[in-house]
């Protein structure tokens, strides 16, 4: 329970020093790439040994997907597509490559499944993937809690 506590206050100083303006983006991601490593560690108990094998693997892991996302975080999310002036043609492509970028992942994700089975049991890879989802969550939760706070008048 004191690991949980004490957790979450270092994951609330993370998103307050994540939201400061003069902070740079680059020392905002290190802080929360350092948070989500103490929560991960934490909750998948990993062993000093498992832990030396795990974390280069991880990191391989979120570079490729990183590495996958960034070209397409602008093509299908920042720009969307004005369907009123594109061809049938150019919104079937879109489509095809939204689906191609979904595909990537998956195989991406998959490969990684099987690293990281041959590595940690089962149980610890179930529980990775609910400590990511679990830490997102939280994050979000934090960035909206000080996007309120700071949308107040005379914050308090």
């Amino acid at each position: 329970m004191k690991k949980i506590l004490l957790l979450t206050g270092i994951m609330i100083l993370t998103v307050a020093a994540y939201c400061q303006p003069d902070r740079n983006i680059q020392d905002r991601k290190e802080q929360i790439k350092a948070q989500k490593v103490a929560y991960l560690t934490n909750r998948l108990q990993l062993t000093p040994q498992e832990a030396e094998i795990f974390w280069p693997l991880y990191n391989e892991y979120e570079q490729k997907i990183e590495a996958e996302e960034r070209p397409k975080i602008d093509q299908f999310f920042n720009k969307k597509p004005d369907i009123a002036i594109m061809s049938d043609e150019e919104i079937n492509q879109f489509i095809l490559d939204r689906l191609q970028h979904e595909q990537n992942l998956i195989d991406i994700r998959k490969e990684y499944f099987e690293k990281f089975k041959e590595i940690l049991s089962i149980r610890k890879v179930f529980r990775l993937y609910e400590a990511e989802m679990e830490f997102r969550k939280i994050l979000l939760e934090k960035l909206s809690e000080y996007q309120r706070n700071k949308n107040r008048p005379f914050n308090r």
